[in-house]
């Protein structure tokens, strides 16, 4: 069972970046890291946060994790040319491909450039064929990019491949369920609802109360005409929307995922059907 809460959300991520950033610094400076300290004993999006970041980054100006974690702050408020522009800098000065598939993932989830994500994304297959990056695969996230580009073919190769790497690495039961789902979602715009129907039980198998995966069983048994079946969907969408179930991404708090859905969009079916007569 997983539920989505925003505060602990931003307390989890807030506390696995005090506790690793070390691991990440190439600096071993001890004033700039004092100083990288004391910006994390204030919210992201503070003045002050900026203002000891700016300190460490000007004692150690070649480091790409200060230029990232100013960079940070300003996706979260969606300012993100101001962001991108200090993360250009993290890759730029970066050795190790870490701020690319970053950056592609920014690219993808935040800024929403997802023809701009694939180049990043396909540049650091070249040194990580299967990397992955923010819980993900890259193929996720390329699948994801021309899912939203509207290229279903390359889209459905991607997520397959991640799948099926997935199922080889770490056995059927390790295949994330967010892969199921934009697997089920591409089945779902190429109208093989049934198809979709099958991989989204799936999802539910993991995630039994994803409103999400709810709403679109919903909405394929209604484009097969079960339109009871469909209603009862959409309220067990419903239901577990305002319980709090939908994305349990960390980044979801701050950006909406492609395909997520809202109470509106639950709202207007059930209308549609209770129309049709269908209580």
């Amino acid at each position: 069972m997983m539920k989505n809460n925003q505060f602990l959300g931003f307390i989890l991520l807030f506390f696995n970046t005090l506790s690793v950033f070390s691991q990440k610094l190439k600096t071993n400076d001890s004033l700039a890291i004092s100083y990288l300290e004391k910006a994390y004993s204030y919210s992201y999006y503070s003045p002050n946060f900026q203002k000891y970041l700016d300190s460490a980054i000007s004692i150690k100006p070649q480091e790409p994790y200060f230029w990232q974690q100013k960079s940070m702050p300003f996706f979260k408020q969606r300012k993100y040319e101001k962001g991108m522009s200090y993360l250009n800098r993290a890759v730029e000065l970066d050795t190790t491909g870490e701020y690319l598939e970053y950056r592609a993932f920014i690219k993808c989830i935040f800024q929403k450039n997802y023809q701009s994500s694939l180049d990043d994304f396909f540049k650091s297959k070249e040194k990580y064929m299967n990397g992955y990056v923010m819980d993900h695969s890259y193929n996720f996230y390329i699948s994801l990019s021309y899912l939203q580009l509207g290229d279903l073919e390359q889209a459905e190769k991607y997520i397959l491949n991640s799948i099926e790497y997935e199922e080889k690495s770490f056995g059927k039961n390790g295949v994330n369920y967010l892969d199921l789902f934009y697997y089920a979602i591409i089945l779902m715009e190429k109208e093989r609802y049934n198809e979709a129907l099958i991989i989204l039980q799936q999802v539910v198998g993991f995630y039994n109360k994803f409103s999400d995966a709810m709403y679109y069983i919903g909405f394929c048994h209604y484009h097969l005409g079960y339109y009871k079946t469909s209603l009862e969907y959409f309220n067990l969408s419903k239901k577990f929307l305002k319980e709090g179930y939908s994305f349990t991404e960390a980044n979801s708090i701050y950006e909406p995922y492609p395909y997520q859905i809202y109470m509106h969009n639950i709202d207007a079916f059930i209308s549609r059907l209770n129309n049709f007569g269908y209580k």
